[in-house]
């Protein structure tokens, strides 16, 4: 729109307008009109022709006879015809935004009055550039920011473990509906302080990957909005789907980049963890971590401008992200404005880092609490039960005879003896959970035979139970007593919820899945019809003593000691269901086959 104005007031035959790139430090065509098909690529420095000296000196150049010798050794041939040439100089206050040219075959087509006009022009263009040059700028800084808003409200949910959650945040730095970065790859420090790593990324590798997942994304954003989809929330439902990323090839080549020690590592990564503060690598810049990255495969044949944003916590580094533009269809440049919008995304990285640790140390200080209550426990039962088992004995002496009319009461006292010694040893268990005994066995035939062993008490209280297992046997290591206590245990837990919440068709089912990508971890679902589990209960009814709703039986070491099984055979669980619709306890074990 600047050039044709510019042409129409100066009835020039050519025009042409250059963009200054500040950090090549040279001139690139934008837009033109009438030059050569071979001169369209036109790219120049600032001591190169009149527009050069127009850029360089900050003022306007009016040259009605580019022959004439004051233009000698100064004007530099573009369109052979050309005999008059005006440049002019846009600027931003001072700073030169460009240049604008016109030229013409005839001599001395312009005059000073052209000069004037093309300057006034010149000078209400820039007043209009920098107008939407705020309003772009509003916009590439709201626009983040309220995505960053609708991604830190989703990760309160406190089922997200710290993977998911920087996985969001990552989405956000690469998304449309964020910063829109190509890429974006995580690295953390170690606890040591002394050791940088690659913890996991998001783009990919080439342009010609980055092409066909943009293709088959914008297909689907499509048909998403066609639904009527919230698309902000639709592309983290997305990302939630990812998983683990072991199996995208910019992962892993990230995840190569371990053990640098920082206090001795030059370039772009260690710098800004070091002085704690962004640092941009520009094109074709020379930076030992740019060589890192290439010889990792993260970065294959990729000169192109990178930024590195620390992740600052409350006391010291704990990373930094590092993103480029690599593959995108407009030129964006690393500026002020995208580090300011990287910058807000660190804080909140950051801060959920610093979050998940404390958290972490305060269940670690709340177990070794619990654990010695319980010992304490522990041994006072013990003692006591050996107190009551002393005069227990004198009175087997005293009741020898069937007939003993004391007997029943001896044998309900015995009973009640041998259940508590029993209590006490689970209990035992949860202190010092005993090394599960492994060997190899067939999950289908386990799962069959906890059904059957409860199938009983099931049908008397009107609970169907349904076990879907693959065709393909799946195979693991495990502990047959301790695994089949695992399902009997959420079997029972399941049965109580239903019966303590009257709900009418009463039923479980256990669902086993092997879903692609899992890296060979079997799904287990136990499901059961109910209200299910709160949210925010979702994480503290593994903890000992919790009694969630104080329904039922439970005497709160039901599912920590289930926990604590499954994490004995290299597996996790937690509860997925819907609050209000059912409960779901899901479990993944390492299998060997399946």
């Amino acid at each position: 729109m600047i050039l044709r104005e510019a042409v129409n007031i100066t009835k020039a035959q050519v025009g042409y307008f250059l963009r200054y790139d500040r950090w090549q430090d040279r001139l690139d065509l934008v837009s033109e009109k009438g030059l050569p098909k071979e001169q369209r690529r036109t790219s120049q420095t600032l001591d190169t022709g009149i527009i050069g000296l127009a850029a360089s000196t900050r003022r306007p150049q009016f040259a009605p006879d580019v022959s004439a010798p004051g233009w000698k050794g100064i004007y530099n041939l573009i369109v052979p015809e050309t005999r008059a040439e005006i440049a002019v100089p846009l600027l931003d206050e001072n700073d030169l935004w460009g240049v604008l040219n016109v030229e013409s075959p005839k001599l001395e087509a312009f005059t000073r009055e052209d000069l004037a006009a093309l300057e006034r022009f010149a000078r209400q263009a820039m007043i209009t550039v920098r107008e939407m040059a705020i309003h772009s700028k509003r916009g590439r800084q709201i626009g983040p920011l309220h995505f960053l808003s609708i991604i830190a409200s989703r990760i309160q949910d406190p089922r997200y473990d710290l993977d998911t959650v920087l996985r969001l945040l990552l989405t956000g730095v690469t998304s449309d509906q964020g910063l829109s970065f190509s890429r974006a790859m995580l690295f953390l420090i170690d606890g040591g302080g002394d050791r940088i790593r690659g913890k996991m990324a998001i783009g990919q590798k080439g342009q010609k990957e980055a092409d066909e997942i943009w293709r088959r994304f914008i297909v689907e954003r499509d048909e998403a909005i066609e639904r009527g989809k919230n698309i902000p929330e639709w592309v983290l439902d997305k990302a939630e789907k990812f998983g683990e990323e072991e199996n995208y090839p910019l992962t892993q080549a990230v995840r190569q980049i371990s053990l640098m020690v920082v206090e001795r590592m030059e370039g772009a990564l260690t710098q800004c963890v070091k002085k704690r503060k962004s640092v941009v690598v520009r094109d074709n810049q020379l930076d030992s971590f740019r060589n890192l990255l290439k010889q990792k495969g993260a970065f294959p044949d990729n000169d192109g401008t990178f930024a590195c944003v620390p992740l600052i916590g409350r006391e010291s580094p704990l990373g930094a992200i590092v993103v480029d533009y690599q593959f995108l269809q407009r030129k964006w440049t690393i500026d002020d404005t995208a580090l300011s919008g990287l910058d807000a995304y660190a804080k909140v990285m950051a801060m959920a880092i610093e979050n998940t640790r404390l958290r972490e140390t305060m269940e670690k200080q709340r177990e070794a609490t619990w654990r010695y209550f319980a010992r304490q426990t522990a041994h006072s039962i013990g003692n006591r039960i050996s107190q009551i088992e002393g005069p227990i004995f004198q009175l087997q002496d005293a009741c020898e005879h069937q007939d003993n009319e004391n007997r029943p009461y001896l044998q309900r006292l015995e009973a009640g003896v041998e259940e508590a010694k029993a209590l006490l040893t689970r209990f035992r268990d949860v202190i010092r959970p005993s090394e599960p005994q492994l060997e190899r066995m067939d999950l289908g035939e386990l799962l069959t035979s906890v059904e059957k062993q409860n199938r009983d008490r099931l049908q008397m209280e009107g609970v169907k139970i349904s076990i879907q297992i693959p065709e393909q046997s799946v195979a693991l290591m495990g502990d047959e007593h301790l695994l089949s206590d695992v399902f009997a245990e959420l079997i029972k837990n399941a049965r109580e919820a239903m019966v303590s919440e009257s709900i009418e068709d009463r039923s479980i089912t256990i669902r086993v899945d092997y879903p692609e990508g899992s890296e060979s971890r079997a799904h287990i679902d136990v499901v059961n019809p109910g209200q299910g589990v709160p949210n925010e209960l979702k994480q503290r009814i593994f903890e000992p003593f919790h009694h969630g709703h104080g329904k039922g039986e439970s005497r709160g070491l039901g599912l920590a000691i289930i926990r604590e099984s499954i994490e004995a055979h290299g597996g996790t669980i937690e509860e997925t269901g819907e609050p209000g619709r059912n409960a779901c306890f899901s479990i993944r074990l390492p299998v060997i086959s399946h």
